[in-house]
């Protein structure tokens, strides 16, 4: 009975199995279908639009220069005794250079001084002429106006005294000057026929030189001296005068003409304080100081040599601050405006760029047809030097609201300009637009597209209006 029930069990299973088996190939080859009609669907990237910014850069070229170059000048001429700093050097405004030998100057103050007393003296003397004139102490103002006399004479003696040894100090001077310059005049000839070195002719240049200054310093010499003579004179005549009122005049006429004399002597002292004072001020410009901070960009001194009030012996560059000049295109010359920021990379530095600002604008073209500008950056470290190349980059347009997507998004033809957007069914459809800004790396659109839509950036090149696409990825990036 068992061995009747295996057959027909053995067919239903058999039965089974089949069906079951068929079943499975169907969902299987369904599957494969699928799958096969995917990957046979162009891949595309999309973005959604979103309001962004664009613009778009012009760049020129210049060259970093100096904010500010000062030649220091000294106000006086004289010997350099001492110098402080090297070429190179950072200083500060203020800070002592070098130093002209002071002792000429201090000389002179010396014996300024001495004049003053001596018409502090006389105006002493005047005053108390002036109180004496109808006391009854004549015979003793009469012993101090001749004493004063006799004081000033003694001045105008050693006044002359002075005035002749600086004549033979001229006479000194200008004999060594002619046989220097003489030499000189042969040695420049035989060095430009080349017959002598540039040593040997700059030896002799720098005895010219310094001959020729010995002999500009004694004729000063001689100017303080003569001034200093006739100033003494000036005292002299002043109490003889005031003696001779006293002896000839009236009374009445005494006194007057003693007032005068105290005006006299005092004018005469305030002139002595004036050289003074002028002496004082030419000591204190024997330390030349920086007129301002920056590197020593030039020193052409050297201990002992001469220096005049019209020679440069040092040039100071305020590099804290620097500049760059470029010429832009009638363009973009009203595109922009004095303090406007812009980017400039000195490739030499960094590639980065650094932040500078619009400080000046030439209204009218150079002979190139273009406009100068120049640019101010600010340059604390010192890493920005002058002469270094500099690419200037000026915002030529900008929109802070646009739709902006990379430039080969957009594709185009003989007549038109077109994106793709995407459909909810995962479907492209082409859209005619308008662009605006195009930077060379993304463009903006201007028309045929609103916020929202999902704009086709990679896989567009050879998609058709309509056509099933496989998004692959979805960037959020403009």
């Amino acid at each position: 009975m068992k061995k009747k029930l295996i057959l027909p069990l053995l067919v239903l299973s058999l039965a089974f199995g089949s069906i079951m088996t068929g079943c499975s190939s169907d969902e299987e080859a369904t599957e494969t279908t699928a799958q096969t009609d995917e990957v046979n669907l162009s891949a595309v990237e999309v973005v959604t639009l979103e309001p962004g910014t664009i613009e778009r850069n012009l760049t020129y070229a210049g060259k970093i220069e100096a904010n500010k170059t000062v030649s220091v000048t000294p106000k006086i001429s004289g010997r350099v005794s001492e110098i402080r700093v090297n070429e190179g050097d950072y200083v500060t405004a203020g800070q002592t250079l070098f130093i002209i030998d002071d002792s000429d100057i201090r000389d002179q103050i010396a014996s300024l001084e001495s004049q003053l007393k001596v018409s502090d003296a006389g105006v002493s003397s005047a005053q108390e002429g002036l109180k004496q004139v109808d006391g009854g102490q004549a015979q003793s103002a009469r012993l101090q106006l001749a004493s004063a006399v006799e004081n000033a004479k003694k001045s105008v003696d050693s006044a002359q005294e002075a005035v002749n040894n600086a004549n033979i100090s001229i006479q000194t001077a200008k004999s060594s000057l002619d046989d220097v310059e003489k030499r000189y005049n042969d040695y420049k000839e035989m060095y430009n026929a080349g017959v002598i070195s540039r040593s040997e002719f700059d030896s002799v240049e720098l005895s010219y030189t310094q001959a020729k200054n010995a002999y500009d310093q004694a004729q000063i010499g001689l100017s303080t001296s003569q001034n200093q003579l006739d100033q003494a004179k000036i005292t002299y005549d002043q109490a003889v005068e005031a003696l001779n009122i006293y002896d000839n005049q009236t009374t009445a006429d005494n006194t007057a003409n003693a007032q005068n004399s105290v005006n006299s002597a005092v004018a005469s002292r305030d002139s002595v304080n004036v050289s003074l004072q002028q002496a004082k001020d030419s000591l204190n410009d024997t330390v030349v100081k920086a007129p301002c901070s920056g590197v020593v960009s030039s020193k052409n001194i050297e201990v002992t040599n001469m220096v005049s009030s019209g020679s440069n012996p040092m040039v100071i560059t305020d590099t804290s601050v620097v500049t760059v000049n470029v010429n832009v295109s009638e363009g973009l010359i009203n595109k922009i405006a004095v303090g406007d920021k812009v980017d400039v990379v000195v490739s030499s530095v960094s590639k980065d760029p650094v932040t500078a600002t619009i400080k000046t604008i030439t209204g009218v073209a150079d002979a190139t047809g273009t406009y100068p500008v120049e640019v101010e950056i600010e340059n604390a470290d010192g890493a920005l030097k002058p002469g270094m190349f500099a690419s200037v980059s000026f915002v030529e347009s900008k929109n802070d609201n646009a739709f902006v997507v990379a430039r080969n998004t957009v594709l185009e033809n003989e007549t038109e300009q077109y994106v793709y957007v995407l459909n909810d069914d995962n479907t492209v459809r082409k859209v005619v637009v308008e662009t605006g800004i195009d930077n060379g790396e993304y463009i903006e659109l201007t028309s045929g597209v609103s916020e929202g839509d999902k704009v086709v950036v990679a896989g567009q090149d050879y998609l058709s209006d309509g056509e099933a696409v496989n998004v692959v990825d979805s960037s959020e990036e403009e």
